[in-house]
């Protein structure tokens, strides 16, 4: 190999270097770049939301104020009477207005209990249906809605028939889950069942 070939070597190998070292420093500029504005967009973004959380705060404020005045609520009802719906009616859900006076009510006409005759039960027959309660040990979900539906679409028939009709709603509270603990205690410390212990002396664990 001759001089100029050496140097023609020498000169092309610089420039393959000379381009790796252009293309990684852009590489390098093209992502401080990004970093740059995606942290403008950010600052931007967030002077944005500052803007439109202030034009919301005197609304928020007053809103709370409004909750305020409605949850110190008065019944205007008197017990046992029809609820008083002549009152302002509020802008936001406040349950003890909502609810206030109805259960008096229903307890004075006596809703909860079945229609007699004499003291007796409708000839047409007698329908009585305690609800399925839900276990409390358990959050509530759409299938409670739907099976205690199902239970007061039946209740309402069968009253629409003429039956002396009852519904007794309910809630759970048997201490299935003190139980499960028992019997595991029986079994881990005595080797025994509750049907070995039969009820009464379960009870008494």
């Amino acid at each position: 190999m001759n001089d100029n070939n050496i140097v023609a070597a020498d000169t092309l190998a610089s420039a393959y270097e000379d381009t790796g070292k252009q293309k990684k420093s852009e590489k390098v500029k093209a992502k401080r770049l990004a970093k740059l504005a995606k942290y403008e967009q950010k600052t931007v973004t967030l002077a944005a939301r500052k803007i439109e959380q202030d034009k919301k705060a005197p609304k928020i404020a007053l809103v709370e104020a409004t909750v305020a005045v409605q949850s110190a609520f008065v019944n205007p009802t008197p017990k046992g009477e029809k609820k008083v719906l002549s009152n302002e009616f509020p802008t936001h859900y406040n349950p003890e207005a909502v609810e206030a006076s109805w259960y008096d009510y229903w307890e004075k006409h006596g809703f909860f209990k079945p229609a007699l005759i004499d003291g007796k039960p409708r000839r047409e027959g007698v329908f009585a249906i305690p609800i399925p309660p839900p276990s409390v040990t358990g959050a509530l979900h759409l299938g409670h809605a739907l099976t205690n539906s199902i239970q007061d679409t039946l209740a309402r028939w069968h009253r629409m028939q003429g039956k002396t009709t009852l519904f007794v709603p309910g809630c759970d509270h048997a201490g299935i889950a003190t139980q499960i603990v028992v019997e595991k205690r029986l079994m881990k410390e005595r080797g025994l069942t509750r049907h070995d212990l039969g009820r009464e002396a379960f009870i008494k664990e």
